[in-house]
């Protein structure tokens, strides 16, 4: 009952950040359309400018960026583990925001006859990604130091419950796992030492683990540090693996 409460009230606060999010993202469009115009006709009063250029589109540019929201909720732009966020959603917004810009187009063609100057749609196009982009990676910084702050709090003290573990494989899924388990604090782990059979890495530091031997070693190790449990995290496990 208490977990289902609890998944309850996670739940709530994603649905809350999205929603938030989907917020920033429409402000963030409605504020590329007027710095596009602002830039395009500089020296403009902005009465002049809003009466000749964004008024007689209002309500199709007023549709499009319902277009655009929908299109960033196909590309996942809200649902992502912010802090593990990287070239994949920069791709996503580029995407995103190109077709953003192809429906805005085709939905003023269609209702006004005429679209906005093409300087205007190659700026806003621009100052979409920028913004949309720029917000997702303040969130992804706020999402890291906001962890790392956890485990600062975690890592006072030793006996704080958390189980003792070696991981199998110093390679990319290893140290993708290591991040994953440093970042994440539901992730009650305390990585003691990483197992590889590649001599070349065996002595090596992969952020402050070391890497203390081939997998061979498990039942020593377990014995001589107390392990609790074995992660394994490489693609295939060769002649020379767990035993």
């Amino acid at each position: 009952m208490i977990r289902s409460l609890r998944a309850i009230r996670i739940d709530g606060k994603r649905q809350l950040y999205a929603l938030l999010l989907v917020a920033a993202d429409a402000a963030s469009l409605v504020a590329s359309v007027v710095v596009a115009h602002l830039l395009r006709f500089e020296g403009v009063p902005w009465r002049v400018n809003y009466g000749l250029h964004i008024r007689p589109h209002l309500v199709s540019s007023s549709l499009a960026i319902g277009l655009y929201l929908t299109v960033f909720a196909f590309f996942r732009l809200y649902k992502c583990a912010w802090r593990f966020a990287g070239l994949e959603i920069l791709s996503g917004v580029i995407w995103a925001n190109t077709a953003g810009v192809a429906g805005l187009i085709a939905l003023q063609v269609a209702l006004d006859g005429s679209t906005f100057a093409r300087s205007v749609l190659v700026v806003l196009w621009v100052a979409s990604i920028i913004m949309v982009g720029g917000l997702r990676l303040v969130l992804r910084v706020v999402s890291i130091a906001r962890k790392s702050g956890r485990l600062k709090m975690r890592g006072i003290g030793t006996g704080d419950g958390r189980k003792r573990a070696v991981i199998v494989g110093a390679g990319n899924c290893g140290v993708r796992t290591l991040k994953a388990i440093q970042y994440d604090s539901s992730l009650q782990y305390n990585i003691v030492g990483f197992l590889d059979d590649d001599p070349g890495k065996q002595g090596m530091y992969i952020s402050n683990i070391k890497v203390v031997g081939p997998p061979g070693l498990v039942k020593e190790l377990a014995r001589k540090r107390a392990i609790d449990e074995v992660i394994v995290a490489v693609q295939e496990v060769g002649r020379n693996g767990v035993h």
